[in-house]
């Protein structure tokens, strides 16, 4: 069984995955970024990371919690946990990256922490949404800088008090 941290509700946490930045191009996270986080208790970051000045910019807004994704260097690629756990009121939320060879992220995530959480964080596809699963509330920011194939840059926004809600925030 996995250990739970505990969270204070209501408590509203701002959910970012696959930013991509690196040491050797540090460019900058986006300001839509920076000040849609502003009033969160927590920001979660769902992996790909990649450098640890997105971590020390992140730190600055709010507290933070991480998980490794697939892309990071060294040493987050050795020092982030893989899963996290938390316990908020009567809810309990699990965040993973969501790689998986075989599998999609939706497809990991889904069988990783089905019945073991009821919101499930995660990254990787860059795809983000906001769906459940039976019951389990599943989250994926997308991405504030590679969008990919999606239409806008996004992260998202959770609000956990007698209800969980939860809301993709476009960033263009």
């Amino acid at each position: 069984m996995p250990e739970f941290e505990d969270l204070k509700v209501p408590v509203t946490i701002g959910m970012v995955a696959d930013t991509h930045r690196s040491s050797r191009n540090p460019r900058a996270l986006p300001g839509g970024l920076l000040k849609g986080l502003e009033h969160c208790d927590f920001v979660f970051h769902a992996g790909d990371v990649n450098a640890p000045w997105v971590l020390r910019e992140l730190e600055k807004i709010a507290p933070l919690r991480v998980v490794r994704g697939n892309n990071e260097e060294p040493p987050l690629s050795l020092d982030l946990p893989l899963e996290l756990y938390f316990q908020a009121g009567a809810y309990r939320v699990g965040m993973i990256h969501g790689h998986h060879a075989g599998r999609t992220a939706r497809e990991h995530t889904a069988l990783h922490m089905g019945g073991e959480v009821d919101l499930a964080i995660y990254g990787h596809s860059h795809i983000p949404e906001v769906a459940t699963l039976n019951g389990m509330i599943m989250v994926n920011p997308g991405s504030p800088t590679q969008r990919r194939y999606q239409p806008r840059h996004t992260f998202a926004i959770v609000t956990i008090a007698d209800t969980i809600s939860a809301k993709i925030v476009r960033l263009d």
